[in-house]
Order: C-alpha cells, then sequence, then structure tokens
C-alpha cells in the first residue's frame, strides 16, 4: 500500500518538475504608453526599476543538456545560454556546497561522532547538501526559461491576520483523521502561527502548537531576511498516559534568488536550522512536571516559487524526529555510510488562490509512510 502511494507521489514530482522548470509567468511586457513622456525622476517616484544588461528566452536545448552536464559542472546551462553572471554564481555555490560537505564529513571523522559536536557537523552537512542539490535545479529553471520575462510575485508566505482550517489524513494507520484550526499573523518584522488538532487517533487525541519569531534583518527584496524564532508543541499521549512537549529554537535564512540572478526573482530558497529538546511527563509517575527525554535536531530546506500567478510551489526536506511519519530507510548500504539516521522527509506543497482573500493548499509529506494535510485559509 504504501510502496504504491510512493510511487504516484514520485511520478508527481516528476510531472511537476517539468512544468516548473519549463514554466514562462503570464506577466506581460511593458507597454510603452503607460511610461510616455514622464522623466526617470518622475518614473522611479512611481516605482519603476531601471535593470540593466542583455535579456535572452529561455533555451530547450541548454537547458536539456544541462541535465546531464550540471550535475558535475554547475551553472553550464546559464553559461551555454551566454549568462556567464548567473553561472559564475551557480558554481560558487557548488564549490561552497562541496567545501562544506568535505568539511562536515572530516569533522564527524576525526570527533568519531562525538553527542557535543555532532549538531555543528550535521548542520554542515544539511546546508552542504542542499545548496549542491539546489544549485543544480536553479541552474534547470532559469535556462529554461530565460530572463525576458519574470516569475510571478511569490505568494507562499503572506502578510496579515488568517485563519485556516486543515484536514490530515495518515493513510497507513487505521482512521488516522485530524482536523486543525489554525490561527496566524505575519509582519513584516515578525509572525505568530499558532494550531491545535483534534485526532481520530486513539494514542494522540489531541495536541497544540505555535511557531513565532521575528527577521533581524531584512535584504533589498522581501523575500531575503534573516530570522530568529522558536516552536513549541505539546501532544497528550493516550492510553499510554503521558504528555509530551517539544521546545526547539531555531535560526533560518530565506534568500530571493533576484539578490543573486535577477531573472530568477521571486525564486525563494529557504534554510532552517535548530536544536531542541522533546521534554516528558508520565501520569503517576513524573506528576511533579516535564523532564528531558531526547534533544532533537532540525534542519530543513524549502524552495518555492509561483509556477503560475495565482498556484506556488514547493520543494521541502525536512530532517527532524518529531514528525508524524519517520524519515526514508534506505535499504542500499550506500547511504548506510552517511552518518545522519535515515534520509529525512520529502514534502511537496501546492497553495492555490482562489481569490483575494481565500487560499487552499494541499501537503504531501513522504517519508518511511506518506501523509496528506488539506486547508482552507482566510486572509484578512
Amino acid at each position: 500500500m504504501i510502496g504504491r502511494w510512493k510511487k504516484i507521489a514520485l511520478r508527481m514530482l516528476i510531472v511537476v518538475f517539468l512544468v516548473t522548470a519549463c514554466h514562462v509567468s503570464t506577466a506581460h511586457a511593458l507597454d510603452p504608453d503607460e511610461i510616455g513622456d514622464k522623466s526617470d525622476e518622475k518614473l522611479r517616484e512611481e516605482g519603476w526599476q531601471t535593470i540593466e544588461g542583455e535579456y535572452t528566452q529561455g533555451s530547450l536545448s541548454c537547458g536539456l543538456w544541462a541535465i546531464a552536464v550540471s550535475t558535475v559542472w554547475r551553472g553550464w546551462g546559464h553559461r551555454c545560454s551566454r549568462d556567464d553572471s548567473s553561472h559564475y554564481v551557480l558554481l560558487t555555490m557548488e564549490g561552497i556546497s562541496l567545501g562544506l560537505i568535505a568539511t562536515a564529513l572530516t569533522i564527524s571523522s576525526l570527533t568519531r561522532d562525538d553527542d557535543s559536536v555532532s549538531p555543528v557537523w550535521k548542520s554542515m552537512l544539511h546546508i552542504g547538501t542542499s545548496l549542491f542539490v539546489a544549485s543544480y535545479v536553479f541552474d534547470l529553471v532559469g535556462t529554461f526559461k530565460g530572463s525576458l520575462r519574470p516569475f510571478s510575485e511569490n505568494t507562499r508566505f503572506r502578510d496579515g491576520f488568517g485563519l485556516s482550517f486543515k484536514f490530515h489524513w495518515l493513510p497507513s494507520t487505521t482512521l488516522d483523521i485530524g482536523l486543525v484550526l489554525g490561527i496566524n499573523y505575519r509582519h513584516p518584522r515578525f509572525w505568530v502561527n499558532a494550531d491545535a488538532e483534534v485526532s481520530l487517533r486513539e494514542e494522540i487525541p489531541w495536541q497544540a502548537g505555535i511557531d513565532t519569531g521575528a527577521v533581524l534583518w531584512r535584504g533589498e527584496n522581501r523575500g531575503t531576511h534573516f530570522d530568529l524564532g522558536i516552536i513549541s508543541r505539546f501532544s497528550d499521549m493516550r492510553p499510554d498516559s503521558y504528555q509530551m512537549l517539544t521546545v526547539i529554537p531555531y535560526v533560518a535564512f530565506s534568500l530571493d534568488l533576484g539578490s543573486l540572478m535577477p531573472h530568477l526573482r521571486h525564486v525563494q530558497f529557504i534554510n532552517r536550522l535548530g536544536v531542541g529538546t522533546d521534554l516528558l511527563r508520565i501520569k503517576g509517575i513524573s506528576d511533579d512536571g516535564f523532564h528531558h527525554e531526547t534533544t532533537i535536531l532540525l534542519l530543513e530546506s524549502e524552495f518555492n516559487l509561483n509556477i503560475f500567478e495565482n498556484l506556488n510551489f514547493a520543494m521541502i526536506y525536512r530532517h527532524r524526529p518529531d514528525q508524524r511519519i519517520g524519515p526514508f530507510q534506505s535499504p542500499y548500504r550506500l547511504f548506510n555510510t552517511i552518518p545522519v539516521d535515515g534520509i529525512g522527509i520529502f514534502s511537496f506543497a501546492f497553495d492555490f488562490r482562489l481569490t483575494p482573500r481565500w487560499f487552499t493548499n494541499l501537503e504531501v509529506n513522504i517519508g518511511s509512510s506518506i501523509d496528506f494535510w488539506l486547508s482552507i485559509t482566510t486572509q484578512f
């Protein structure tokens, strides 16, 4: 049953990737009548921006060649399309990623997986690996797309107050269905996301959580910023009669690729790193309070963009043991040599804007099993 779901999800990923790579925004070219005889100073006051440089159409032939060549030579697709600036940026990303991976594996080997330094090299390995994969995706998307037309504005994270209702389904277990009420508020400088879930699962009848934080620094593009946040979640476990409190402080860095490659503006690359703990209280044994149970290392990477004006697509990799489903367990010995438990969880999210105020979202998480989240949100 689970194998069939995984095959369906992987096929969906291939289709979505091809659509994303071949995307051409529906935005229209600027009408000269909109400018008229206005001076450069007047246009700047109205919010217009002048971008100098050569603009190229997307290249199908370069993109197809890049599928193979860019696996080892990042930026080759852009070089083929005569975009040397983006070629050097992507090549630099590849060099940094390989350096981080090599350093992480060296530290792991020298320290013999010492728990005191484990979060350091595991974070470096995660960032290096995610950057290595992301730079490949960026090369393909940028090569197929070209620079003549921009991507639509990214609608993944929206400022304002929102109210959402979510439906959760985990088909690998009997009657694992949950209903979630979520309330969120996002400001350019901070955010608060809270939710509470009632589930049909006997072992976890209800749970509640909050994710809040602040933007410490923001770049010129709205999607480029550095954040500090904390995740907290309380779960009541029955009939085992114990309660779990999860607390994870984290840092996050979001990059709008337009800061480095103008033709990829509104494409976001996000990384989150955190170290937290699971606190346990067993009824009848530790009624005096919660006690430390396990340490949690939070490693997340996300790539998202609007493939159409009203449809945002996100690919997310998560390595954190507090998720509903466990990580992939590879049967191949090659992956057993990598000093990180499991291969994490892969998620694909589709966020569709129904009206200016109403959105619907479908998220699929794939790991040792698979689960689905379907939500509808109204924005104020």
